[in-house]
Formats: structure tokens, sequence, C-alpha cells
């Protein structure tokens, strides 16, 4: 079995798993708070997630041109341009790896006859694709993770005084010209230049399922990406 990892199958380093492993689930931080003259403890959500480790015990087809083959794998686990994984059974979502680590790959097979490999992942699952969308004012739109997000809206043609609404958060801008970013945890202007600073108000999040979303000022159109988080 293979997985994809920086714009390449492992099937392309000859690389396969020895089994497939254990994927971790999104877990919350939950403290634990002792209250007094009461038994035991309340939990206490956090809103904070762990990271997710992914270990991945691999073996080397390629034994021919095996020193090669290892200083291939090594250039492709270090020099990272696309920072998702995900495996072949599942292609719609995707970790996204903050680190890798690998011990000595040729001493590991010599020994073991395979090597492990080690993924460090940000807290969520992801969509592997995402795609922008266009909305309507004074729409609805379904959201389709499974924990809230913050996404990516680009509003075009703005002038003036704007403000957007989505869900019960209202986000304002003052004196614009042009295209808007939002993009947490920065805003931008038609330049590329933050505008962060100068925004009113707090940036949008999307709740599972139906979102609703309206505007008022002049704004040309809407689009969004979701950027969505899945659990598992």
């Amino acid at each position: 079995m293979y997985f994809y990892f920086n714009n390449n199958s492992s099937e392309s380093f000859k690389v396969i798993l020895s089994d497939f492993p254990e994927l971790p689930f999104v877990q919350e931080e939950i403290k634990s708070v002792e209250v007094g003259g009461k038994d035991g403890t309340l939990t206490k959500r956090t809103g904070k997630y762990k990271d997710l480790l992914i270990s991945l015990e691999c073996e080397l087809l390629d034994i021919e041109n095996y020193n090669e083959a290892i200083r291939n794998i090594n250039n492709w686990l270090s020099e990272i341009e696309d920072n998702r994984l995900f495996f072949l059974d599942n292609p719609s979502k995707c970790y996204k790896v903050k680190k890798v680590t690998t011990g000595n790959i040729k001493n590991e097979l010599n020994i073991y006859g395979a090597f492990t490999i080690e993924f460090t992942c940000y807290p969520f699952i992801y969509s592997t694709e995402e795609y922008e969308i266009e909305i309507s004012n004074n729409s609805e739109f379904y959201y389709s993770g499974d924990i809230e997000t913050y996404p990516r809206i680009i509003l075009s043609g703005c002038r003036g005084d704007i403000q957007i609404t989505i869900n019960d958060i209202t986000t304002q801008f003052n004196s614009t010209d042009g295209e808007i970013v939002i993009d947490y945890p920065q805003a931008l202007d038609k330049e590329g230049v933050s505008i962060t600073n100068s925004m009113i108000g707090k940036f949008p999040k999307l709740i599972k399922g139906i979102n609703s979303i309206f505007w008022t000022g002049t704004i040309q159109g809407v689009r969004i990406k979701e950027n969505a988080l899945y659990r598992g």
C-alpha cells in the first residue's frame, strides 16, 4: 500500500507501507477542574487541539539502486513544497504536516528490513482539494466540516464603508477601494497590504451545517473558500 506526500506517491520512490497505520482522530484538550466542596472534578473544554502524530512503518522495494533510493527518499521527506499527507484509500481527506522525523534509514533497513517515518501534523483533518464558491447577499450556504473554521473570504469591488455578517459575527471596513481578502489571522487590501488593524469586529467563522450571510455597502461579489476541518 502506498501513501501520498509532498507532491509524490511513495510508489515513485519504491516505498510501501509494511502495515496500514493506526490513524489518529482529532482530540480537543480537556482540563479537569477541582470544585471546592464537591467530590471529583469537572471537565472543561479548552477549544484547543493537540497535534496529530502518524507513524508509518515502510519497506523499500528498490534493492538494486539502494544508496541512490535512500538519498531520494531523504530529499523527498526534507525538501517540502506540499505538506499534504493522505492515503490512497481515502484521497479526499488529508493531514497537513508540520515536521517529518526519520532515523538512519539505511541502518534501520539493514537491521530490521524496514524503516519508520514519523509525521507531526496540524491538529485537524482537511479536504485534499478545496474550491472557492460564489455567495449571494442575504443567503445561506452549507459548511461540510465537523469543526468551526475561519474561511478565506474575497470581497471584490468594494467601495466606501462596508459590513459583512456571517452568522452572528459582523466585520466592518471603512473607506474601502477595491478587493479585500479576509484570511485569518489577517485582512489584506488589493495591494496585499495588511489592513487588520483597521478592521472593526471579529474574523468571521463557519459553523457545522447551514451558515447565513449578508452584507451592506458596495460589494460587487463575495467568494468563500471553506478551509474545512474534520475530526476523522
